[in-house]
């Protein structure tokens, strides 16, 4: 019996992934994923080593404390406001109850 020639071009793969790799797709070592530091908008690698070493870093260190310091103020300057308000609202109401309004 003979065989028949196997032609490359018709023949598929058994495993369709192997037709469609795509670029990089043999360095298992490469992690695709990314890590953003909203504090910093800035991008790094997912691994541990590359978020250590940012977080460490001048630059996010200073960008955390004076993220920190910017919420410290919005909330105080906040509670100041409503209680500013809070005030107006008990004189106004102060002032309609001594009017008598009759």
């Amino acid at each position: 019996p003979k065989r028949a020639k196997s032609n490359s071009k018709t023949m598929s793969t058994p495993y369709p992934s192997q037709q469609q790799k795509k670029k990089g797709g043999n360095e298992p070592w490469r992690n695709k994923e990314r890590h953003y530091c909203a504090i910093c908008n800035a991008w790094m690698g997912s691994d541990r080593q590359s978020i250590l070493l940012h977080e460490n870093g001048k630059k996010h260190r200073e960008a955390v404390e004076a993220d920190l310091k910017k919420r410290r103020d919005d909330k105080a300057k906040k509670e100041k406001d409503q209680s500013d308000l809070e005030k107006v609202f008990a004189q106004v109401n102060a002032a309609a109850a001594g009017s008598g309004g009759g």
